[in-house]
């Protein structure tokens, strides 16, 4: 009877030392699973924020672009009338306003201008709330 005591004794201590490996492994595996979770979170955060932020450059460059068609019809009108009238075209660099836009519209130094865009979105862009 001892033996079979002994075996038994045996069995349920594997047994036990196997159940405790199982719950180990299934602990292991529900963490692993719940930080793939985390992250496919975070990367879904991250793209709806970057998705947010170029539906923003879209609106601004629609805005400029606007701005500057209107800027564009009134030159032109203006040009217009003045031929019209017959008179001589006044010279419409010679305003300040017109002279700043080209200025800022085919700016010589691309990647400059790119950088200062960028510097002030990014300024605008974390400005702390007063």
């Amino acid at each position: 009877e001892s033996v079979l005591e002994e075996a038994c004794t045996d069995v349920q201590s594997q047994d036990t030392a196997d159940r405790d490996s199982l719950i180990r492994r299934a602990q292991r595996a529900e963490v692993s699973a719940e930080i793939a979770v985390r992250e496919l979170l975070l990367a879904k955060q991250e793209t709806e924020q970057i998705k947010s932020q170029k539906q923003l450059e879209i609106d601004q460059l629609k805005n400029q672009l606007a701005q500057l068609e209107t800027t564009s019809q009134i030159l032109a009108s203006e040009n217009r009338r003045f031929m019209s009238i017959g008179k001589k075209k006044p010279s419409y660099l010679d305003n300040f306003e017109a002279k700043s836009l080209l200025e800022s519209t085919f700016e010589k130094d691309v990647e400059s201008a790119s950088r200062s865009r960028v510097k002030e979105r990014f300024k605008r862009n974390n400005r702390r709330p007063s």
